[in-house]
């Protein structure tokens, strides 16, 4: 009899070994840890969406078992419920350890939601306060970049409308003016005046000169020399070309010849 009770006793003690190390087939395993008391009571609680209450009783399976991975899942489920990302990704976590591999549906969908959590979680992180100067540096840096846009959009424009005009005409050189060549005086014609009572008629005095140009005291001419025009004719007595047009209307200056007279107005 004492045998058979140390025989037992062994027995137990190796099972118990045996259990600890997780040597038990792995469906059984998993199914020791969804019949201990506490999961069982934290899973009615969850369906009677109490989830503070399931998480309380979940949380004691863990004080049973620390290496329940049911219980484990079943807390990230929960703390996901209530918007605890990061608790929830901690429990997701520790099913992916303890839990096994033949349980491959529970690790897959506890991979999935730690992403989603992941996500979730990176949501709420924000940016820390920035100060009114480091503000007001950043819109000033913003203002200064947008006018720098604009100014170059008006410089590709510019350039654009420059490239697509045709070329235009050079400017016609500005002509030179030439000195002015002084004009001659005019030649004094002395008359001869009558004796009183004489009656006789004023003799008419001839006017001499080097040039086969007359030259009255009214009226001047020029004679036309190889290469002159009618504009060199102008800039050489100083008389503007429509003057000297208007006082001889019968020349043609595309047609001048050599030795023709040109009447000379009066400047």
């Amino acid at each position: 009899m004492t045998c058979f009770r140390l025989t037992r006793l062994c027995a137990a003690a190796f099972l118990l070994c045996l259990g600890g190390s997780g040597c038990f087939p792995v469906g059984d395993s998993q199914l020791e840890e969804q019949k201990e008391p506490h999961y069982l009571a934290g899973k009615r609680l969850e369906n009677a969406m109490d989830y503070q209450g399931a998480i309380d009783s979940f949380e004691k399976a863990l004080e049973v078992n620390p290496h329940s991975a049911s219980a484990h899942f079943e807390l990230g489920w929960l703390y996901e419920k209530v918007t605890d990302n990061a608790a929830a990704i901690y429990h997701y976590q520790r099913c992916l350890k303890y839990g096994s591999n033949a349980n491959s549906g529970q690790a897959d969908l506890a991979k999935i939601r730690v992403n989603f959590c992941a996500q979730e979680l990176a949501k709420t992180v924000s940016a820390p306060p920035i100060s009114a100067t480091t503000q007001r540096d950043l819109e000033k840096v913003l203002l200064e970049n947008r006018d720098l846009k604009e100014k170059l959009l008006q410089l590709q424009t510019a350039y654009a409308a420059s490239r697509a005009q045709p070329p235009t005409n050079p400017a016609p050189p500005i002509p030179i003016p030439t000195p002015r060549t002084p004009r001659p005086a005019p030649e004094t014609v002395h008359v001869e005046s009558p004796r009183p009572g004489s009656g006789s008629p004023i003799p008419s005095a001839p006017i001499s000169g080097n040039s086969r140009s007359t030259i009255t005291a009214s009226t001047r001419t020029h004679i036309v020399k190889s290469g002159e025009s009618l504009a060199s004719i102008a800039r050489k007595y100083g008389l503007s070309l429509p003057a000297l047009q208007a006082a001889n209307p019968q020349v043609r200056p595309s047609h001048m010849n050599v030795g023709q007279t040109i009447n000379l107005p009066a400047p």
